[in-house]
């Protein structure tokens, strides 16, 4: 994925994750489920400087997701399913402590990032 991040900057990221379904009730037509997994990124930024110049910086991220599901049986091979996910991860490249990602108005900085996803979709059991 590419594209100009939170703080202005040009950035491509790759990402990488893993996660585990758990179901609650698996023999039911109306499935609950939660989602537990770890995630890694790795990012290209174009950093630009007071004087001008623009420097390419390679970022890393490392951190973990969950959250909870609902999965409905359409028919014995479909089911639909839709589920909300939270995602927490923090800088960890060697430039993470002395050139932190984000400061806030008050001068507060921090290499934490989060975000949230709702999904829906269908999935096919064969």
């Amino acid at each position: 994925l590419g594209g100009t991040d939170y703080n202005g900057f040009e950035r491509g990221e790759f990402m990488w994750s893993a996660s585990g379904l758990f179901f609650f009730n698996p023999k039911s037509p109306l499935q609950v489920y939660s989602i537990l997994g770890l995630n890694l990124s790795f990012a290209s930024v174009e950093v630009p400087y007071d004087d001008g110049s623009v420097q390419e910086q390679d970022w890393n991220y490392f951190g973990g997701h969950m959250g909870l599901g609902l999965q409905a049986a359409l028919g014995p091979k479909v089911a639909l399913n839709v589920d909300v996910t939270g995602f927490l991860r923090g800088r960890t490249d060697s430039r993470a402590r002395r050139e932190p990602e984000f400061i806030d108005s008050r001068g507060r900085m921090t290499n934490t990032s989060g975000g949230g996803l709702l999904r829906a979709g269908l999935t096919f059991f064969w």
